[in-house]
């Protein structure tokens, strides 16, 4: 999980030599001693999630990067399809690691999944909940589409400029190229995969720094929904993938 750079420094010393009348049969021998120095850095591994900017293109929406949170209202029979943004950043910085599916060289993948579901029909959904516990509506994250009939909440994904302009930047799930469903309780979806080490210039395993993926949140206040403040909360879990 380290990885080292060894410098070696040469240090050689000068001599000036002079020519002398010697008594015969004498000679003089001059020796230039050369020593090495070994610099060497052990640099950490690093696998780390982290957010790097959040904000509200449409202005509807407060973000607060100290807690990861969203606050903003919406009018009555609305939508906004831009009520969040969230730019996450992925570092892992080390070719190999203790055993063959700890490498970053492996790719990595990033699954989101919300905190509450509610199950419709059989097929599970995930919810932003009421504030008020006499109130038994729901936002659920059913339609895929923002209307002003219809209260839903959606993600999309979207790769960014790779940090150090090399290689390719992160990608997103085919289904999450426009406002899709956000993944319920109990079904972690895979939203966005990358690999910071790549092939450049026909040179494999070369290190192309952090990549960064950015989720946009859409929501819609249909008229069927009381007025009332809903939550809802998206846990994004990082792993490696597997070797080959």
């Amino acid at each position: 999980m380290r990885k080292s750079t060894k410098l070696v420094l040469a240090l050689g010393s000068l001599v000036g030599l002079s020519a002398a009348i010697l008594p015969s049969a004498t000679f003089a021998s001059t020796t230039v001693t050369t020593v090495g120095n070994t610099v060497t850095l052990a640099l950490d591994g690093i696998l780390a999630l982290t957010v790097v900017d959040m904000t509200s293109p449409s202005s509807n929406a407060s973000a607060n990067m100290g807690t990861g949170t969203y606050t903003g209202t919406l009018d009555y029979a609305s939508t906004d399809s831009q009520f969040g943004q969230t730019t996450f950043r992925v570092t892992c910085n080390y070719l190999t690691g203790a055993n063959a599916n700890d490498a970053c060289s492996n790719g990595w993948t990033v699954t989101a999944e919300a905190a509450n579901k509610a199950t419709i029909s059989g097929t599970d959904y995930a919810t932003m909940e009421p504030s008020n516990n006499s109130n038994p509506a729901k936002i659920y994250s059913k339609e895929t589409t923002l209307s002003s009939s219809n209260s839903t909440w959606l993600m999309k994904v979207a790769g960014s400029t790779n940090a150090l302009g090399v290689g390719t930047s992160a990608t997103y799930a085919t289904n999450y190229n426009n406002l899709y469903l956000v993944p319920a309780k109990d079904h972690p979806t895979a939203v966005a995969t990358g690999n910071t080490f790549q092939t450049v210039s026909s040179v494999a395993n070369t290190y192309v720094g952090e990549q960064d993926f950015i989720v946009t949140y859409g929501i819609s206040a249909g008229g069927g929904t009381p007025a009332d403040t809903y939550t809802g909360e998206i846990t994004y879990t990082l792993s490696l993938n597997a070797a080959n």
